[in-house]
């Protein structure tokens, strides 16, 4: 399904964006088209179901609180505890308790990591200028 939108675009960008359809032989709707796309929030569709509602949420935050959970890091009991629960899962079994609290850590991690890379998405999105990926 498709939708209609109509919008006034100040000249100088009707210009720019009719000079890059012709440059590359397209059709202007396509330009358009492609430059929301590059230009618009992350799309959550690929996410897995059971994140997406966290994430959107994120989408409500202001910009000093984003910053703050794009920041967010596992606590440091945390880190060391899931490392020694790896490696000790690559030499033998764990025990239930054990494989229930490496399950719990990496899902923890998971769900930070997306909330982070989500949080700089919309920051950049935003006009945030967001580090190096070296730097994160």
């Amino acid at each position: 399904m498709t939708q209609s939108l109509s919008i006034r675009l100040p000249e100088a960008l009707y210009e720019q964006l009719f000079e890059t359809a012709r440059a590359a032989a397209q059709p202007l709707e396509t330009v358009v088209l492609q430059s929301i796309r590059v230009g618009a929030p992350p799309d959550l569709a690929k996410v897995p179901e059971r994140f997406r509602d966290d994430l959107r949420a994120l989408n409500h935050l202001d910009t000093p609180v984003l910053w703050r959970v794009a920041q967010t890091e596992l606590e440091a009991d945390k880190v060391t505890r899931y490392e020694a629960l790896l490696a000790k899962n690559q030499r033998e079994t764990l025990s239930d308790e054990e494989q229930a609290q490496l399950d719990q850590l990496r899902d923890m991690s998971d769900v930070l990591m997306l909330r982070r890379a989500y949080a700089y998405a919309l920051l950049k999105w935003r006009g945030q200028r967001i580090p190096p990926l070296q730097d994160l």
